[in-house]
């Protein structure tokens, strides 16, 4: 049998890699600058500016995207006086591995009955 190898690209044919192939390339920004430093939505709005497709970021798409990632359980929210601090739960190996393993859990579950972990 021979495998054919997927082709893992954004819409305008750039590799994908890393985190970027389970989260959006948004939330993939984000997460880099977090693990960088924590920071506030506003903080994390001013260093996002421009956007990876070249047009600013609406303050909203990234506050959206900031909540979307404390539902995966991959952020935390923390209260610092007035501000909302956002910083990561695990580093970036660590979501990447739990990533790959439930991605393969599902695909094992699916087709075969059969679990990872």
């Amino acid at each position: 049998m021979q495998i054919k190898r997927i082709n893992l690209a954004d819409s305008r044919g750039n590799a994908l890699s890393g985190i970027e192939l389970f989260l959006g390339p948004t939330e993939a920004r984000i997460m880099r600058l977090l693990w960088d430093r924590p920071r506030s939505l506003k903080d994390l709005h001013n260093d996002m500016v421009i956007g990876n497709n070249g047009k600013a970021l609406a303050y909203s798409t990234v506050h959206t995207d900031l909540s979307r990632l404390v539902e995966k359980g991959i952020l935390r929210k923390a209260i610092n006086g007035a501000e909302v601090i956002y910083r990561p739960i695990h580093n970036n190996e660590e979501v990447f591995i739990n990533a790959v393993l439930t991605q393969l859990d599902i695909a094992l579950r699916v087709n075969f009955n059969k679990r990872v972990r």
